[in-house]
């Protein structure tokens, strides 16, 4: 187990390292080979590269006590942009965690404290970022799927789209029956259901399809887009089509753009 907490000489040491990379293209201006249409394809984008030299001390800082705004704000002293930190840095990180207890380095608990830490320094750290100048005429609603016990992805891409200046409404410990209910009542012109890696894989991607074909039939919008995100959808070999949704995020902060290019065909 991690148990070293993170002092003003590693985040000096942090942010000298990152210093070096004020001269490289980020992520979401670097070119991508991704698929017009990836509901269509079914081809994954690809992972964005993690920083170690951040990824090391947000790790450590997982497994301690200090509190979380101290540490955003040393994050976002690096200079690099929200979404970066979000998908190079803290996604990384809760990777890390997830292999960490299927290698027994950590126990259960640990994970799931971190988990939460995380999701806590997201919202710091969106707080801080540059929202849109505007509102969009979009909304979407966020969810760990049903029966995820962990909602970091979902809260990484709410704060994407609240920054893009979307209306965002997240729910939490959902039910098929909840998510119905509220697109019946009004109307979204997206979803979002996140889904972690998991064991029972197979019982887990059908229930998030039956999950999906009742969110599409209580919407009854041909142009409802649904996106899925989360670790499932990274290196667990799943895919868009697999789920009926419209595409799946391999990073949880491609999910706005994505909605963005799918509404626009």
């Amino acid at each position: 187990e991690i148990r070293a907490s993170t002092s003003r000489a590693a985040w000096a040491a942090m942010r000298r390292a990152t210093g070096r990379l004020d001269a490289l293209r980020l992520p979401s201006s670097r070119p991508r080979a991704r698929p017009r249409n990836p509901e269509r394809t079914g081809v994954p984008m690809p992972v964005p590269m993690p920083l170690p030299s951040l990824v090391a001390p947000l790790l450590a800082w997982t497994q301690t006590a200090e509190p979380a705004a101290a540490h955003g704000d040393a994050l976002i002293a690096s200079g690099l942009r929200t979404e970066v930190l979000f998908s190079n840095v803290v996604e990384p990180c809760a990777r890390a965690l997830d292999d960490g207890v299927r290698a027994h380095r950590y126990a259960e608990a640990d994970v799931t404290m971190g988990l939460v830490r995380l999701q806590t320094l997201v919202r710091c750290i969106g707080a801080a970022g540059r929202p849109h100048p505007g509102f969009l005429p979009r909304s979407v609603l966020l969810a760990a799927a049903p029966g995820e016990p962990h909602a970091l992805d979902a809260a990484i891409a709410s704060e994407c789209f609240r920054l893009a200046g979307w209306e965002v409404v997240e729910m939490f410990g959902v039910t098929d029956a909840a998510i119905a209910h509220l697109l019946q009542g009004r109307r979204f012109d997206a979803l979002l259901l996140s889904l972690g890696r998991t064991d029972d894989a197979a019982s887990r991607v059908h229930a998030l399809r039956q999950s999906i074909d009742t969110a599409r039939a209580a919407a009854d919008d041909p142009r409802f887009v649904v996106l899925v995100c989360g670790r499932a959808f990274v290196d667990g070999g799943h895919c868009a089509r697999e789920v009926g949704a419209s595409a799946a995020c391999t990073s949880a902060v491609d999910a706005p753009r994505t909605a963005e290019r799918l509404l626009s065909d």
